[in-house]
């Protein structure tokens, strides 16, 4: 991807509330390669030395959606304010290769308590 620019957005959570949410590709972008892995990286601030709070893997990653069910336990010692990465993980293309990193959508950690 060339000059990509990660599309902006919030996640909201909620005390003892599960986090569950689907993002859906666009119908005319590319479909996810078979391998592709993604986790939601959560850090204090958005600041590039900001301390990684959390990382939750993907539950479930198709061809064209990357789905997350976080616990509440987990998701209850997130504070208001934290900032979210969503990274995806393209596997190699060829043996040899590296994976291909990329943050497909960032913003900030609401709190609804």
């Amino acid at each position: 991807m060339t000059d990509w620019k990660p599309i902006n957005d919030e996640i909201t959570l909620t005390r003892d509330a599960d986090y569950v949410r689907t993002w859906q590709k666009h119908p005319r972008d590319p479909t996810f390669p078979p391998g592709t892995t993604a986790e939601l990286v959560i850090t204090r601030t958005n600041s590039m030395t900001a301390e990684v709070l959390a990382t939750w893997p993907a539950v479930d990653v198709t061809s064209d959606a990357i789905s997350f069910w976080v616990q509440s336990e987990d998701t209850n010692q997130i504070p208001d304010f934290a900032a979210f990465r969503l990274m995806v993980h393209y596997p190699p293309v060829v043996d040899g290769a590296e994976t291909q990193d990329w943050c497909w959508y960032r913003g900030p950690v609401k709190r609804k308590d």
